[in-house]
């Protein structure tokens, strides 16, 4: 499963660090979306093949296409880049010679695998791509890939983009990104999957570049190309400290000097991330509260609301009552009859599959 990084908190902070203004509650469209499930289970594998059309051939073992196939994708532009976010059963992806000398696409390729494994070879070079470690590719190179059922993000970038990283960037290729830098590119494109659909066109626009630095300073550091990614160097620190939070609510020694030793950050600078937030403390106890509701509001949880409250890092009842009315408008005790009598709606729905807007060859070729 994608690792929870902390990307449903914080949008105060990330239109801060895109610029601000513009974002609506809905985002934008992206530029190319498709989905299988709006075909009969006959057509469906055939039409994943026809969305990849012209920049790689897919196919798969099973032999009968009447069993259905599962895919979907998405593409959202960022000026001149673009971010992919896919998800398919198990197939095969080949570019081959051909599908270079036809469509000339020389971009490099960040790769990032939510879910699943990805073994990818070209020439003599074999690489496993799982969830821990980025992979850059190249349109420019013949290779093929082999996906079990899987989820992953691909960041697009044409060459001419970070032409001065031509030399660096190729030397990666088809290489696990491993290392601190590795994880922190990681980090980014997932935060930036999750918080790209809430965008207005204008925030991505100004993302590219702030993109295009990221990928530089984790491609070939060096103190000016580090000083200039520093907005998203610390955007992604944020988003790793609040998976710290979360995966140590229960705990009574969860503050700032442990964060600040986990996190390897000073106390000052623990401090100036979490202002927007009211600070560190008000940050752990709404998510000490917000996990305590999501406990609450499951029928099958039969804890006591006590056992909930510790469970969480709230171990004075009292207090925690007083907190959880202030915060949700109603006693842990209410809520609990209230989903008892079955009075609490479900949260809304997603929205369906998009339908295919278009060529993914040509949106390519567009950046």
């Amino acid at each position: 499963m994608p690792r929870d990084i902390g990307f449903d908190q914080g949008d105060d902070v990330w239109t801060a660090q895109t610029g601000g203004g513009g974002t609506t509650a809905s985002g934008t469209a992206p530029a190319l979306a498709f989905s299988t499930a709006s075909e009969p289970a006959a057509r469906q594998f055939a039409f994943w093949q026809h969305c990849n059309h012209g920049v790689v051939d897919v196919a798969r073992d099973v032999d009968s296409h009447d069993q259905g196939f599962s895919a979907c994708g998405s593409l959202w532009r960022l000026g001149g880049l673009a971010l992919s976010n896919s998800a398919s059963q198990a197939c095969r992806y080949r570019r081959a010679a051909s599908h270079i000398r036809r469509d000339s696409l020389d971009h490099w390729v960040v790769s990032v695998i939510q879910r699943g494994t990805r073994s990818l070879r070209s020439d003599d070079k074999v690489v496993i791509n799982d969830p821990g470690a980025a992979v850059i590719t190249s349109f420019d190179r013949p290779y093929e890939t082999m996906r079990d059922d899987s989820a992953w993000l691909q960041l697009y970038i044409p060459r001419d983009t970070l032409p001065a990283l031509g030399q660096a960037i190729d030397i990666m290729r088809f290489r696990r990104l491993d290392g601190p830098m590795g994880a922190l590119l990681q980090d980014y494109i997932l935060l930036l999957a999750a918080r790209i659909p809430r965008l207005s066109v204008a925030e991505a626009e100004r993302l590219a570049g702030a993109t295009g630095n990221m990928v530089a300073a984790c491609i070939q550091p060096s103190a000016d190309l580090m000083q200039q990614a520093a907005p998203q160097i610390e955007l992604v620190q944020l988003a790793q400290i609040k998976r710290l939070i979360r995966q140590n609510l229960g705990s009574a020694m969860l503050g700032p000097d442990r964060l600040c030793r986990q996190a390897g950050v000073s106390r000052s600078k623990l401090y100036r991330m979490f202002e927007p937030f009211g600070g560190v403390a008000r940050f752990i106890q709404s998510e000490r509260l917000r996990r305590a509701h999501a406990m609450l509001s499951d029928p099958d949880d039969s804890r006591s609301i006590g056992r909930i409250a510790e469970d969480v890092g709230l171990f004075d009842l009292s207090s925690f009552g007083r907190m959880f009315r202030s915060s949700f408008g109603c006693s842990p005790r209410e809520l609990r009859l209230t989903v008892a009598t079955g009075m609490a709606g479900p949260p809304p729905a997603r929205s369906g599959a998009l339908p295919h807007m278009g060529g993914l060859q040509a949106m390519l070729r567009g950046l």
